[in-house]
């Protein structure tokens, strides 16, 4: 869209040969107004003189339409010729009666809007846009016709008014000679056009043609806001004519809404601040709270008849365009509490307490925790409060409004979230079953959540002593989760799944007496690991008892089969393998 400033169409000078007959133009000059801070949008343009003589010598050379009588003709371009004036200006239409004074604003079918005038061009009889002596042709055709039902756009020729088309009516080229209309010009502004702009134009060929030579014009527009609209005549080289009326858009604004609000059975007068062009029309929707829940009046008196909250709208409309405003309609709500929570709170620790509320606004709150509390008394929405002894307190929270007040009493429980001193066991032996425990401090009841990740079966419990079969030897990293009302603790433990010891033979070095022989064995089983020997062969003297792997011994001079046993012990169990040993062979003594 081009901006106009104040000076929107600079002056232009053209040579021309063809405009009521010929010579030069000026163009308008739209100027500032009277009024500080506006602008006019049009000013008279520049006359520019049109040569008589050379108008008279078209009007010499012009030609008889066909059918026409030569001599009424004649007779008609001497009337013409006649009454042309000494001074001839080409320019727009200006001057009384050539200004548009009907613009105005509709909406059609499909509420698109739309600026709409009306032009009645006097003297263009042949409707070609301009005024010269080619529109003489247009008397002469119809010279003598009665204007009736049957010809009625020939009223545009009458320009006597007397209802026949004669001589008369050569006056009406006369006295609007050089006048040419090409189209309008659109402007907009602010109100006062203050900031206006140029929006468009409409060519005189976009006119719809009604009876009697008039022309209605029309132009799309949607404003946001309040405008001024002018339309100005211009002709083929730009030059612009009068600015019509002011059309002043004012669709409504609501200022501000005034809904009903109170108790049941009150009754309320509803209404609005409302500016534009009046008249408006109402349409307020108050929904089930009131009664009647629809009207048109501007200010509707309604009686509050259901309690609630209720979303209403106000719909104002102008000639112009409506505007919708939403508003709640508030009907005598009470509080009523629903739930309060936490209702569990850690001693010596700031919890910080809230209501479900519903209720017509404001609502005033008054909270009793009781005197083991920290504040006792609050009147806080969401109060922050430490108590300092464990147990059950008695609390209290009351809510008022305008409409009543409701107290609602709870409990809260208050106590030592979990703490995890110490678990046992530490370790066990594959193949046995493991009781665990753990030592906590906190508030009862306790929960418990163990995970006994690859030790054996099960592999978790909510147990508060599970008793575990250990299958895996290793270790393994476990997990214990101990919860209550004001809280949970988590502790990881490392817990060694270990081999008891296991025999699985007996090796030894010879059979021979009076030598030493080394015993051996193969053993499995987490170390350390000790190993005792028992040998049974020097009976009836105590038996050997040696520690240690290998272990020697001094064999007995005599042959036999001896009871012998070796222990191994370590720090998840023992075994014992008993074995017979056999002397088999004393040799001689040397020499």
């Amino acid at each position: 869209m081009r901006r106009l400033s104040i000076l929107i169409v600079t002056v232009t000078i053209f040579a021309l040969t063809a405009c009521g007959g010929g010579g030069g133009r000026t163009g308008a000059r739209l100027a500032p107004s009277d009024d500080a801070g506006q602008v006019s949008p049009v000013a008279p343009p520049v006359e520019n003189e049109l040569s008589r003589e050379q108008e008279l010598a078209k009007l010499e050379k012009l030609e008889a339409p066909e059918g026409v009588d030569l001599v009424l003709w004649n007779e008609l371009k001497s009337a013409l010729a006649a009454l042309l004036p000494e001074k001839i200006v080409c320019t727009p239409p200006i001057g009384e009666g050539k200004t548009v004074t009907d613009l105005d604003f509709y909406r059609d079918e499909e509420s698109a809007g739309w600026l709409a005038w009306s032009y009645q061009f006097e003297g263009d009889y042949n409707v070609d846009g301009a005024v010269n002596v080619d529109d003489l042709s247009a008397i002469a055709e119809h010279y003598g016709e009665v204007i009736g039902e049957e010809n009625a756009w020939l009223a545009s020729v009458d320009f006597s008014g007397d209802g026949v088309i004669d001589i008369a009516d050569v006056t009406g080229i006369a006295l609007n000679y050089g006048f040419e209309l090409a189209g309008f010009t659109i402007i907009s502004g602010g109100p006062g056009f203050i900031d206006w702009e140029y929006i468009g134009t409409v060519e005189r060929s976009e006119a719809e043609a009604l009876m009697g030579g008039v022309l209605l014009f029309s132009f799309a527009v949607e404003p946001e806001d309040w405008s001024d609209f002018g339309v100005i005549a211009h002709d083929t080289y730009g030059a612009t004519g009068e600015m019509s009326n002011t059309l002043e858009y004012r669709q409504p604004r609501i200022i501000s809404v005034d809904a009903p609000s109170g108790a049941i059975g009150d009754f309320y007068t509803a209404s609005a601040v409302v500016e534009g062009e009046e008249p408006f029309t109402y349409d307020w929707v108050l929904t089930n709270g009131a009664s009647p829940n629809r009207s048109s009046d501007p200010e509707p008196e309604v009686e509050l008849v259901q309690q609630g909250m209720f979303s209403g709208h106000l719909a104002v409309s102008n000639r112009f365009d409506e505007r919708r405003c939403d508003f709640n309609v508030t009907v005598g709500v009470p509080p009523v509490v629903a739930s309060v929570e936490p209702l569990a709170a850690v001693r010596d620790t700031r919890t910080r307490f809230s209501a479900e509320v519903t209720g017509s606004s404001p609502l005033t709150y008054n909270w009793d925790f009781g005197t083991d509390a920290f504040p006792r008394r609050s009147s806080e929405t969401q109060p922050d409060i430490e108590f300092d002894e464990n147990g059950t307190h008695d609390c209290s929270l009351r809510v008022s409004n305008t409409y009543g007040e409701i107290r609602y009493d709870f409990e809260v429980s208050v106590g030592s979230p979990p703490e995890i001193v110490n678990i046992t066991p530490a370790q066990g032996t594959r193949g046995e079953s493991k009781r665990f425990f753990a030592e906590v401090l906190g508030s009862e009841p306790l929960s418990y959540s163990w995970t006994f990740s690859g030790v054996g079966d099960p592999p978790s419990s909510t147990n508060e002593r599970p008793l575990v079969d250990l299958i895996w030897p290793g270790e393994h990293q476990c997990k214990l989760v101990v919860s209550n009302a004001y809280g949970d603790a988590t502790r990881w433990f490392d817990f060694y799944i270990g081999e008891a010891p296991e025999i699985h033979e007996i090796l030894w070095t010879t059979t021979i007496g009076n030598t030493v022989c080394y015993f051996f064995a193969g053993t499995t089983g987490d170390f350390p690991m000790t190993w005792t020997w028992t040998f049974d062969m020097f009976a009836p003297d105590p038996p050997i008892i040696l520690e240690g792997i290998p272990c020697a011994i001094m064999l007995p001079g005599y042959t036999g089969v001896f009871n012998c046993q070796l222990e191994a012990v370590n720090a998840f169990g023992s075994d014992i393998f008993d074995f017979e040993y056999e002397i088999t062979e004393v040799p001689e003594p040397p020499l």
